[in-house]
């Protein structure tokens, strides 16, 4: 079962959020940036509200106009962060191969959850994930459209 959320009308949309679920794979194909979950999704309760019976899940977040996105990685306070914070670490203009970001998956990777950001004609998804490895990462992107494909 597919399902579309749009980001660019007037009533915010009610998104499922995966917690906890495990990303097998991330690609990206023409204009969108696909998620591949691990199967046996539905075991995890934040996503047997949704749809009980599903066995995995793809979501495809078409962005809206090229292909933009940013990684930040949180970082406990040290010397250079006094307070901690988010640290830069890539985005599609300085890594055009996109090896950081496909790689996320090789030790591990947590969809935690996902804010969706108006303002400036635009739209932004902010997703938060945990690495085994990188820890604490968010993506940020421009995106206007989430499709959600279900499957038994």
């Amino acid at each position: 079962m597919r399902k579309n959320f749009c980001l660019s009308k007037d009533l915010l949309p009610q998104i499922p959020v995966p917690h906890d679920g495990v990303i097998k794979s991330i690609h990206i194909e023409k204009q969108c940036l696909v998620f591949d979950f691990d199967d046996d999704i539905s075991s995890y309760d934040s996503v047997a509200y949704w749809f009980p019976q599903a066995k995995t899940l793809t979501i495809r977040y078409h962005f809206s106009e090229d292909l933009f996105y940013s990684i930040y990685k949180w970082v406990k306070p040290n010397l250079f962060f006094k307070n901690g914070g988010y640290k830069y670490l890539t985005d599609e203009s300085t890594d055009k191969n996109h090896s950081t970001l496909l790689n996320l998956t090789k030790s591990g990777l947590e969809y935690i959850d996902h804010h969706v950001g108006y303002g400036y004609g635009g739209y932004s998804l902010f997703i938060d994930l945990y690495s085994a490895t990188k820890g604490h990462v968010v993506l940020a992107c421009n995106v206007d459209v989430l499709e959600y494909e279900w499957k038994d």
